[in-house]
């Protein structure tokens, strides 16, 4: 009889142990930084598609290395979050901004035509998540609470912040925010929290392999409107990485996040 898909433990589709380990800690600092989502990181690097397939059928076992880059960048990302919003928002917020608007560029390019159905589908998804970016970045570490919270709100935390990970265009880091619990999951992972860490862990499984399961499915049945809508999705989420000023450094912190976005996507391309 056919092996179980999350049996399997062949590699993961098309790239080595350690390409993966860079694209996993690539995509642990996406989903630290509120306002840039770990699905959009998943769709700038190609590998977005093939894991919502996998993980709707408990397919993780080639994913081992991903996720290992994963939980370094999450805990690197951290620290380095945490001092770019208190040092340099603007900035962050700008590069951000380039990222973001780079990115949905080249999600929108890919699809192969633009119907009446395909157009709606793209302003639905700008719309739903410019309104779900309600926190600008660069005042969401002075707006979140500090206090510490109890187990249980971690746990559902990790599930919306996980579901909205598999989503480009909605940033995990953005809904925490919108919770208040964001500076109490930087304040744990900087702390090594463990019991805090687990906790949200645990909540973030169950919401990554429970919308990974829900995507799959429309991605099967309705391929080109869900890939405007997704475009749509990461065009509206730039809302929540608008800097608050935009000067000369804002102007070429964006330019830097878009050049890395472009370069990256011509890399895969050649």
């Amino acid at each position: 009889s056919a092996t179980p898909p999350w049996k399997r433990c062949d590699r993961m589709p098309g790239t080595s142990g350690v390409k993966a380990i860079m694209q996993g800690i690539f995509l642990g600092v996406a989903i630290v930084l509120p306002g840039l989502s770990g699905g959009t990181a998943a769709l700038i690097m190609g590998l977005y598609h093939q894991l919502v397939r996998d993980f709707s059928h408990f397919r993780w076992r080639p994913y081992l290395p991903l996720l290992a880059g994963i939980v370094a960048g999450i805990l690197g990302g951290a620290r380095g979050t945490a001092w770019l919003l208190d040092q340099v928002p603007s900035l962050l917020a700008a590069f951000l901004l380039g990222v973001v608007l780079a990115s949905a560029w080249f999600v929108f390019r890919r699809q192969r035509r633009l119907s009446p159905v395909g157009l709606a589908a793209w302003i639905g998804g700008a719309a739903l998540a410019w309104s779900a970016a309600v926190e600008p970045l660069a005042g969401a570490h002075q707006a979140a609470g500090a206090a510490a919270l109890p187990l249980p709100p971690l746990f559902l935390g990790g599930a919306l912040a996980a579901s909205a990970m598999m989503l480009p265009g909605m940033s995990g880091g953005t809904l925490l925010i919108m919770t208040g619990l964001y500076d109490d999951m930087l304040q744990a992972l900087n702390g090594f929290n463990i019991p805090a860490i687990a906790v949200f862990g645990a909540g973030a499984i169950i919401g990554m392999f429970g919308v990974a399961r829900a995507v799959s499915r429309l991605l099967e049945l309705y391929p080109v409107v869900v890939g405007f809508f997704l475009a749509g999705m990461i065009l509206g989420s730039a809302r929540a990485v608008i800097p608050p000023a935009f000067g000369l450094g804002e102007a070429a912190a964006a330019g830097l996040g878009a050049a890395l976005i472009v370069l990256g996507r011509e890399k895969d391309a050649a």
